[in-house]
Formats: C-alpha cells, sequence, structure tokens
C-alpha cells in the first residue's frame, strides 16, 4: 500500500495473485457522478481470453474461444463477433431500481442481440453503434441518451479486465439515514446478547470502530477495484482517490 500526498492523495492496494507480477499503473477512477456503481469490461475479447487462460487449469475445454462460443450461443452470435477487438460494455446502475448495460456493438449483429434482450423480456435499442438494454421500458429514451456519456467515461481506456467503480463518499451520503439504523440494530442486537456492563462495553468499542471506518469511507471520493486475467492468473487492484 502506498499513499502519494499532493494537492489530494491516491490510495493504492495492489494484491497480486501472480508468480511474477509487474507493477500496475496507477490511474484514477472513472466514476460517474450519476450512477451509485458501474462494471466495466472495456476489451471484452481480451477479458475472455484472459479468463480462458485461467479456466483451462482447472478445465482444459474452457478457452478463451470455447467460452465466447458458450455465451455467443445464447445470443445466436457464436464466437462474439458482434464485439469488434477492442470492444466492451458497461452496467450503469443509478439507484437500485434504475440500471442499464451499455454494448458496443456492430451494426451488421445487432438484431441478434437485440431480439435476444427482447427475448428475455428486457427492453432494447441500437442507436450510435450502442446496444442499450434496460428492465423498464419506460427509461429505455433515456438510458440511450445517456448512453454516449457511458461510453466515453468508462469504455474510452481500453483494458482486458473487469472493473467496478463508486463513490464511497456519495454513497455515504445518500444512504447514512441507512447506515445510521443498520448500526443501532447491531448495537441493540448485541445489547440483548450479552449482559448490561459487558454489552455496553463491547457497544462502545464497536459503535468507535465503525465510526472510524465510516469516516474514513467518507474521505474515499472515488474507488476501483480491476480484475484482469492474464497468463493463467489474476491481478486484483483496488483505488482509493481522497476527497
Amino acid at each position: 500500500m502506498k499513499l502519494r500526498k499532493s494537492a489530494k492523495f491516491m490510495l493504492a492496494v495492489c494484491v497480486s495473485v501472480v508468480t511474477a507480477a509487474h507493477a500496475a499503473v496507477i490511474e484514477k477512477p472513472a466514476v460517474m457522478k450519476e450512477a451509485m456503481v458501474t462494471a466495466t469490461i472495456s476489451d471484452l475479447h481480451g477479458f475472455i481470453n484472459g479468463v480462458g487462460s485461467v479456466a483451462v487449469q482447472v478445465d482444459p475445454t474452457m478457452s478463451g474461444a470455447a467460452i465466447k462460443t458458450g455465451l455467443g450461443s445464447m445470443v445466436g452470435d457464436l464466437g462474439l463477433n458482434g464485439f469488434e477487438s477492442g470492444k466492451g460494455l458497461a452496467v450503469v446502475m443509478l439507484d437500485p431500481e434504475n440500471f442499464f448495460a451499455v454494448a458496443e456493438i456492430s451494426a451488421d449483429k445487432q438484431e441478434f442481440y437485440t431480439l435476444a434482450a427482447e427475448g428475455m423480456d428486457l427492453a432494447a435499442k441500437y442507436q450510435g453503434g450502442l446496444l442499450v438494454v434496460c428492465m423498464d421500458p419506460l427509461q429505455l429514451d433515456r438510458f440511450v441518451g445517456m448512453a454516449p456519456a457511458v461510453q466515453q467515461q468508462l469504455l474510452s481506456k481500453r483494458s482486458p479486465s473487469l472493473k467496478v467503480s463508486c463513490s464511497p463518499a456519495a454513497l455515504t451520503t445518500q444512504f447514512g439515514d441507512l447506515i445510521d439504523m443498520g448500526m443501532e440494530e447491531l448495537f441493540s442486537g448485541v445489547k440483548s446478547e450479552l449482559d448490561g456492563t459487558e454489552a455496553a462495553s463491547v457497544v462502545k468499542i464497536l459503535e468507535a470502530e465503525l465510526r472510524v471506518l465510516l469516516s474514513v469511507v467518507k474521505q474515499c471520493n472515488a474507488y476501483e477495484l480491476e480484475l484482469t486475467p492474464v497468463d493463467g492468473s489474476v491481478r486484483i487492484d483496488e483505488t482509493c482517490v481522497a476527497v
């Protein structure tokens, strides 16, 4: 873990599940202001090839090509050829009830994916090289309008990895009341299990620890978890940028 001080500091934790790892280049996480959480695979073929390099060590038949064939058979596009090399997709959750996916699909293959989505009772629309899929058809046009921004903010930098990003500070503000309620329920549960003197002591320590943890989370403006499968191993990188 390295702490770099400047006008703003970046805290990065890199855990390598590899036999021989190289230092990762630390970049500021791509976080959408409008979203609670985003999940991005900006280079789908590269990511699946990496997953295959790990999977074949368990099952020799699970190569990247085999995985693509299996996934592609679900939408009628064997090999996922609708995703050109270096293209990918992103899932955006605005709130627990509103989320959508944006996929960079070639025009000649978009019909396969559109029909597959509709066959799963999902709303789908293709526009400007982007297929937008969501659960609520009434929100589809709104999400289609947001799709170019999603592509620019989340898919412009390509990497064969899965990235999950959010703003912990914003989430703690948005769900502050729920967090407080959850903590109170936890403390009540502890008190019901222990006698008065012991319960008071345990609750005091527990509350202090949770308050410190919460204060740290509130200082994290942008957080990203990145999983990169490569050469038969998986690298896990975490990056947090302070407020």
